[in-house]
């Protein structure tokens, strides 16, 4: 079972057209997951980008060992670079892969006179004059892979990741125990800073930590009897948009209630007011868990395969300031 919010959540524009941005167009939260794919599948100890073989006349050639050379060659292709913005924001906190792949491929492509055209491979001259300039990429970056800076990280992340791990399941094992059916209903919130433009940084996350503390009282207030357990974590984009994601585990038969929640900025009432114009818009998305395992439903196993997914993108950016932690805060 692969639940819904379990998907790459940071994942939204490739392109920033903004008039504050130095680049016509920067990384998205969608590049940053394929770099690091990629980085962790190409620094493996036997992968080769190409390989010799005798062609039907008997001679040598250089072909692509496997479709895994696509795609490096695809993140090469789609490069853009991260935001000057998001590198000089000492909260955005990019892996040290990430980093290193993006300078890495900044550099390769001052190289390159043209994208590279996967269609010209049977041009033995054009493979010729691209493979060394993909085989030193590939060289630095196994390279740095072995670096204590990079080995660290990893395994910093890697902690964090197992931990924050261990305290969701542990929710879910309490249910898991008395219960033989719930409900996961996932509430997302998109937080909408446009009118708060006067505000600095720090003053409109500090609102933002307030306004979901409020949120998270009123829906427990509405579905005190009905929830097992409920949790949440914000986060800000890489084109500086605030998210929270808001998880409750329920009673199998449970309606949950939002009616004391405006569901867009256009409904807000008193609380968005108090909260100096800073809006919101609300959605939420009940999904029904048979977490006991039985007659072919989800099982604790799958829910754990899904939480691993959605914590995943810590391995390669995560967003930590004075008031928005990349941490799972559990209220109940």
């Amino acid at each position: 079972m692969n639940l819904s919010f379990a998907q790459q959540p940071y994942i939204y524009s490739t392109t920033d057209f903004s008039i504050d941005s130095t680049c016509f167009f920067t990384a998205s939260e969608g590049n940053l997951h394929f770099w690091s794919q990629q980085f962790f599948i190409a620094t493996h100890l036997n992968y080769k980008l190409f390989k010799l073989k005798k062609s039907y006349t008997g001679a040598q050639i250089i072909v692509p060992v496997s479709e895994k050379t696509l795609d490096f060659i695809k993140m090469i292709n789609m490069y853009a670079p991260i935001s000057v913005q998001v590198i000089h924001n000492q909260n955005y906190k990019l892996s040290e892969h990430v980093k290193f792949t993006n300078e890495a491929l900044e550099e390769a492509i001052k190289i390159l006179p043209t994208r590279i055209n996967s269609s010209q491979f049977s041009d033995q001259r054009y493979v010729s004059h691209i493979a060394p300039i993909l085989e030193n990429i590939l060289n630095s970056m196994k390279r740095f892979s072995t670096t204590p800076v990079h080995i660290k990280d990893v395994e910093e992340r890697k902690l964090w990741m197992s931990a924050q791990l261990k305290v969701i399941i542990s929710l879910f094992r309490k249910v898991y125990n008395k219960e033989h059916r719930a409900n996961l209903v996932t509430i997302t919130i998109n937080h909408l800073t446009a009118s708060t433009t006067h505000l600095t940084q720090d003053e409109i996350e500090r609102k933002i930590s307030i306004q979901v503390q409020q949120i998270v009282c009123e829906l427990l207030h509405e579905n005190d009897h009905g929830v097992f357990h409920l949790f949440y974590k914000s986060y800000r984009d890489l084109m500086g948009g605030y998210y929270t994601q808001i998880f409750a585990i329920t009673a199998h038969m449970f309606n949950f209630q939002t009616s004391s929640i405006a569901m867009d900025h256009h409904q807000a009432g008193e609380l968005n007011l108090a909260m100096n114009q800073l809006t919101y818009m609300f959605f939420a998305k009940t999904v029904q868990l048979n977490i006991h395992g039985l007659d072919g439903g989800s099982n604790l196993d799958d829910v754990k395969q899904s939480f691993q997914q959605y914590l995943s993108s810590h391995q390669y950016l995560y967003y930590k300031s004075k008031d928005i932690s990349p941490d799972m805060i559990v209220v109940k």
